[in-house]
């Protein structure tokens, strides 16, 4: 009886430590998958910044840069394409939605809700269809009303 009462108190104490061991990996898991989404941020939001030809398209779209000489086909293709990555990095869970909205929504959403935005997607002929990522991006951030059919 007492060779019983042992065993069912250490097969409690191996399953609390089992149940323990488990919070603690995943907590692990958690925070290395933080570690690496902020360093893919980092690592994007430096190529967005250090980009002449995304520059130049951001340059466009302010309003107060009015003189701002308008981007090459190749240069707004380039941006439309960094989204579309982003697109992709955010549909397989590599981005946190609210850090991607707070570096890189506004010039995107000015690409779409501005008249030198229209004017640039004139520009290439533009479609979404063709970049379907770029739909995703939109929608996981809640922009579906930027999504053109």
């Amino acid at each position: 009886m007492l060779v019983l009462l042992f065993n069912s108190i250490f097969n409690g104490i191996l399953a609390v430590m089992a149940i323990v061991a488990t919070i603690f990996s995943w907590k692990e898991i958690q925070s290395h998958k933080e570690k690496e989404n902020n360093k893919l941020l980092s690592q994007l939001n430096r190529r967005y910044l250090d980009s002449q030809e995304i520059q130049k398209v951001v340059r466009y779209l302010r309003e107060f840069d009015a003189g701002e000489e308008k981007p090459s086909s190749y240069e707004i293709e380039l941006f439309l394409r960094f989204f579309e990555e982003l697109g992709v990095y955010m549909r397989k869970d590599n981005l946190p939605i609210e850090d991607v909205r707070n570096f890189f929504n506004y010039y995107l959403e000015q690409l779409y809700t501005t008249e030198r935005g229209e004017e640039l997607r004139k520009q290439i002929r533009y479609g979404d269809i063709e970049l379907s990522y770029l739909n995703d991006y939109k929608e996981k951030l809640g922009l579906e009303y930027l999504i053109t059919k």
